[in-house]
């Protein structure tokens, strides 16, 4: 049959629009949440983040970190959404792929989760 996929410009202005106005929302709300409540915040801002993407607030606490965010909050609150990033990966595997195929991709995914935590430990020691 003839079906096709329609492959769109991954450089569409649009779309280059629209991680702008993520990218300066996230800025404008982990600023606030600093203000308001404090560098704790973060944390929470970016495991909700991390449920969608990581690269808005990546890119807004490595900014942050270039002034007065701690660079550990920065690094922590990147991990931390990271990690959640990569739990939401492997739930829509199962969810998508069913069981054999989300098990194998969790277990890869688990195993990236423990590397990339032992590196954060070793990273954190005096």
């Amino acid at each position: 049959t003839g079906d096709h996929v329609k492959v769109e410009n991954a450089l569409a202005l649009g779309l280059a629009f629209q991680f702008a106005l993520l990218l300066a929302g996230v800025g404008l709300l982990s600023a606030w949440l600093r203000h308001a409540i404090g560098d704790s915040a973060l944390y929470g801002l970016a495991a909700v983040a991390g449920l969608a993407d990581v690269d808005a607030i990546t890119l807004s606490f490595a900014h942050a970190a270039e002034g007065d965010l701690a660079t550990t909050v920065a690094v922590h609150g990147i991990a931390l959404a990271c990690a959640v990033n990569t739990v939401v990966k492997a739930v829509l595997a199962r969810a998508i792929g069913g069981r054999g195929l989300g098990g194998r991709v969790a277990a890869g995914l688990a195993f990236a989760l423990l590397l990339g935590s032992a590196a954060l430990l070793l990273l954190s020691l005096p």
